[in-house]
């Protein structure tokens, strides 16, 4: 995570299934469910803990009869039973209660490092100051407006805190149809006031009122040739509207929720992310794929939203219990 690496995964699990085809081996799988949920802040696998625990599952993976260690993250946003982080042990034709002790070490291991699966949790006025030392452009990932894990994409509260703040230039883009829609029926260099975003993300639901000058109009689509998460090629963003707002900044406004997965999403109409001091992608993890190549400073912010980043908050019904980290004495 980010996941980019389809191509090598589909692979190995196709030769697994001719192996089994060809009765080559006889796959028994083992699911260690842990009492450990890691939250979305911490799922960056090339970062610790989760590097680590990848680490783990690999030298795990090459004992004798083991097929494949895998470790599931888990999506924390689920009500479901299910909920939380878990490994699955593939092995040739060994016996479950063979695999057990393998199980209970993974169990274990994920255990150990429960504390730093929680995240540091950074909220906007926390993140504000450390821009000013970090190498631009910086990309700030909007956690509490998540596309990917199912938010509307449509907040503006970093745009408008960076605006208040008033030191940098960024580039933003908002899910807004209807503002979209007003704004294109003027002509490109008019400026006019605007309102957008803050229409269903957001915890009061004022929408975002600025004076904007139309930079841009034009039809969303765009394509993307490099791995990245996700693993798509094809994009629409349905109309989209490139504005100014009267602080300096760039907003793109879009008719169809798309996530951050590509950088081509911006450079395809004209933005250049080295103009800008600042990134906001709508992510916590996937953009990283796409921008960590412009941007070298990647900074997570835990911004309200309905994927804000403390599952804690949330109301839950049908996870197991004890889970870390609604129940801390976890053994």
């Amino acid at each position: 995570n980010p996941h980019i690496d389809q191509r090598q995964t589909g692979r190995a699990a196709a030769e697994l299934l001719v192996k089994f085809l060809n009765r080559e081996i006889k796959p028994v799988q083992l699911l260690v469910q842990t009492p450990v949920a890691i939250s979305i802040e911490q799922q960056n696998t090339s970062a610790e803990p989760c590097a680590g625990l990848h680490e783990k599952a690999k030298k795990m993976s090459q004992k004798p009869r083991i097929l494949s260690v895998s470790l599931l993250l888990g999506f924390p946003y689920a009500d479901v039973e299910d909920m939380g982080s878990s490994f699955i042990i593939v092995s040739n034709d060994l016996t479950v209660d063979e695999l057990l002790p393998l199980g209970d070490h993974l169990r274990s291991t994920l255990i150990e490092v429960k504390e730093d699966c929680v995240g540091e949790m950074k909220n906007i006025h926390t993140i504000l100051p450390l821009l000013n030392e970090s190498e631009k452009p910086v990309l700030l990932l909007d956690m509490g407006d998540n596309i990917g894990g199912g938010s509307p994409g449509d907040s503006a509260y970093l745009l408008k805190a960076i605006e208040t703040y008033g030191k940098y230039k960024s580039f933003t883009c908002i899910y807004d149809p209807e503002a979209v829609k007003i704004a294109a029926a003027h002509n490109v260099g008019d400026s006019f006031t605007l309102k957008f975003g803050n229409q269903e993300a957001t915890i009061d639901g004022e929408r975002y009122k600025n004076k904007t000058t139309l930079i841009n109009k034009a039809d969303g689509k765009f394509t993307e040739s490099k791995p990245r998460h996700g693993g798509q090629v094809n994009y629409d963003m349905g109309k989209i509207v490139i504005l100014e707002t009267e602080g300096g900044n760039t907003v793109m406004l879009n008719s169809l929720r798309v996530p951050p997965f590509s950088l081509n999403q911006i450079t395809s109409f004209g933005i250049r992310p080295e103009q800008y001091h600042i990134i906001v992608a709508k992510g916590v993890n996937a953009p990283i794929a796409a921008y960590g190549v412009v941007c070298p400073t990647i900074i997570q912010v835990n911004t309200p939203g309905v994927t804000q980043a403390d599952m804690t908050l949330f109301p839950f019904n049908k996870r197991r219990r004890p889970l870390f980290p609604f129940e801390t004495d976890i053994k």
